[in-house]
């Protein structure tokens, strides 16, 4: 392995990055899942707040919607 620097190396120095590439597009492809998926687990939990706002009773087990709704979010951060 080589010791060089890419410090003042021009190869380097002249590097401009270009959109409208594969890797870029590979890059946002999970965006087109995720988002839809954050969005419907954020309106479930938002369902699940109101009803128990209003009636002060849950409609399903509390820890469990939390794990579950927990698991939806950070799969979904994982997975970007």
């Amino acid at each position: 392995m080589s010791k060089k620097s890419i410090y003042g190396n021009q190869t380097y120095m002249d590097f401009e990055f270009k959109f409208n590439t594969f890797p870029v597009y590979f890059a946002l492809l999970p965006m087109s899942y995720v988002l839809p998926t954050l969005y419907i687990v954020c309106y479930t939990i938002v369902v699940f707040m109101e009803h128990y706002l209003r009636r002060k009773e849950f409609i399903v087990n509390s820890q469990i919607f939390l794990v579950v709704s927990m698991a939806h979010i950070v799969v979904s951060y994982i997975m970007l």
